[in-house]
Parts: C-alpha cells; structure tokens; sequence
C-alpha cells in the first residue's frame, strides 16, 4: 500500500526542523572555537568565512553578533570580510557573552530593537577635516562659514533634552530643518 502524502511529507519537515537546530549549534560552536582562538592569536579571519559560508538572512544576524561581542572589528561589505576599525588598537573578544547567548537567540532578541535616535544622526567635530587642514590638502568655499557651522553644530550636539527643547520651541514636531 501506498503512504499518503501527510505520512511522505511530515518525516521530511520533521528533518528539517531537527536540522535547523544542528545548523544553529554547529554555527555557534563554530563562532565559540574562533573567537578563542582569535582570542589567543588574534586570527579572525575564520568568522569571515563562516559569514560568507551561510545565506544572506542569517549572515546579517552573525554579522551583527559578532560586531556586538567583539570590539574595534567591523564588517566591511566591498571585501565581504570582518576588519579592524582602528589599526592600532588590539581587538578584544567577548567569549563570556557569546557563551550565554547564542547568535540565534541573541537575534531573535535584537530583532524588534528599537532605534536609538541619539545614534541615528551622531554629530561631533570633523576629524577628517583637522587631518586634511594638518597635511595642507586645498579647500574651496567659505573657511569661516564652516567654521562658525561647525561650531554651531558642535554647541547643539552638548545641548541637554531641556536645552533642546527649548531651543527647537513649542512646535517641535514642525521643526523644519531645511527651511
């Protein structure tokens, strides 16, 4: 006799889903060994291959826990490879968070996140503008415009909620930037 379709087709999502959570686990065993590893030698260039090695949905979510539970690494998407952000600071490697959470429930966790504001639009003085005028590089426009722009900005971003509040008036949610 003949299996019906339910009898041919459950056993085969059951086997999915059994190794979805393989898949899972063998990622973050992967992550632990790398990140001692990196730990002791500095070589993270393995988390780059596993980031490469898995599909796009997934790769964000490992991308972004690895960026969190690391410092000074990021990733860079032209070489599609996890770099240093500063060459002269050493790299440090959370292994004690990444052996709480895992990257699957620390994603399912981080999902929903909200977005912080205060890092949406960060504004701080231009260092590329002092390293540019430090080496001479030749400029056009108007040097005390941007100066007085740059400080302007520089006052708003020390600014308190209470000061900004004040500052933008009653009508905050009609502040026209632009205008």
């Amino acid at each position: 006799m003949a299996k019906s379709f339910a009898q041919t087709i459950s056993p085969r999502i059951a086997g999915i889903a059994k190794r979805g959570a393989t898949y899972r686990n063998d990622v973050q065993s992967i992550i632990v060994a790398v990140f001692d590893h990196a730990a002791d030698c500095g070589d993270y260039s393995f988390l780059s291959k596993l980031a490469n090695a898995v599909g796009s949905q997934e790769r964000k979510q490992i991308i972004n826990y690895i960026v969190e539970h690391t410092e000074n690494i990021r990733w860079n998407n032209k070489t599609a490879a996890f770099v240093k952000t500063a060459k002269r600071k050493s790299l440090s490697f959370n292994c004690a968070a990444i052996a709480k959470v895992t990257w699957h429930d620390w994603a399912k966790e981080n999902e929903d996140k909200p977005v912080d504001y205060d890092k949406l639009f960060p504004v701080s003085p231009s260092k590329s503008h002092d390293k540019k005028m430090e080496t001479g590089t030749a400029f056009s426009g108007d040097l005390d415009a941007m100066l007085v722009r740059r400080a302007a900005l520089a006052k708003l971003a020390a600014m308190s909620d209470a000061e900004l509040a004040a500052f933008a008036g009653d009508n905050v949610v009609k502040l026209d930037v632009a205008a």
